[in-house]
């Protein structure tokens, strides 16, 4: 059980911290390296706070939490000790509002339920012909005799391992439609600018074509896959995530929604 009453409680004197508040920013925004919180850390100990103030005003405390121990016991906290959401919300947009990475509480053990068996020891044990095939593929393709980004081509398998394990997806000609497509899609949620556009969401609407063109493209792909499946039926032998969603149902037997299915998809794909 998780005892939060054992962390530290922040520190008061955060003037100077709010003093250098665009800098810590920056640095949890991914924008700059971490050692800004690695020097905090160092001076006021594993928990400290400083605050932050919104175009309309408003001051709100930011608390920091840096020791392993402090950070097991918040991911292992109730849901009436803490609410790990609101600081989630700007991910909606990409995820969905139904993604896993936005409930807490009963929703989310629900969710966790239906996601957690194809992720068992046993479950990946079964996918590991899959990534076997596609590694092995990807190294027998790497270049001989001149530099190459390895990076590159791990994101790359990476990527069809995850479309194949998800949505079941074994035909070549629809995999070199889908990998691109969500390797873009993921692409670029991890950049900086994805980060700061999410952040400003609620004051202001960055305009950033290329995201929106990725994930209408993604969403697409998605959806009529979701369609094709739900109508072709037989889904009890079949053990990727996307067939394990259309078979789950609710606590009074409904099933899961299009959109709640779309959601779960992207949080994973993404």
């Amino acid at each position: 059980m998780s005892d939060l009453t054992a962390l530290p409680a922040p520190p008061r004197n955060a003037l100077k911290l709010f003093l250098n508040a665009p800098r810590y920013l920056l640095s949890l925004m991914g924008l700059t390296d971490d050692s800004a919180f690695a020097e905090l850390a160092e001076r006021h100990g594993e928990v400290f706070t400083f605050y932050t103030v919104s175009l309309g005003g408003i001051k709100r405390p930011v608390v920091v939490v840096t020791s392993p121990l402090g950070v097991r016991q918040l991911y292992s906290a109730k849901f009436s000790e803490v609410n790990s959401v609101d600081g989630q919300r700007i991910f909606a947009t990409p995820y969905g509002r139904e993604s896993l990475f936005l409930k807490d509480g009963p929703p989310h053990h629900r969710l966790r339920r239906i996601l957690t068996p194809p992720f068992t020891g046993e479950a990946l044990q079964k996918s590991r012909q899959i990534m076997t095939e596609v590694l092995g593929r990807s190294f027998d393709q790497l270049p001989t005799g001149k530099p190459f980004k390895l990076i590159d081509v791990l994101a790359q398998s990476t990527a069809e391992i995850i479309v194949r394990l998800c949505m079941g997806i074994e035909d070549e000609k629809l995999l070199a439609i889908w990998v691109p497509a969500m390797q873009n899609f993921a692409h670029l949620l991890t950049t900086n600018k994805a980060l700061l556009a999410l952040m400003l969401k609620p004051v202001y609407d960055v305009k950033w074509p290329e995201f929106w063109a990725a994930k209408e493209k993604a969403d697409r792909l998605i959806f009529d896959e979701i369609k094709r499946r739900r109508e072709a039926g037989n889904l009890e032998g079949a053990h990727d995530i996307l067939a394990v969603l259309l078979r789950s149902t609710t606590e009074t037997g409904e099933l899961l929604t299009d959109v709640e299915v779309r959601d779960q998809l992207v949080t994973l794909l993404v």
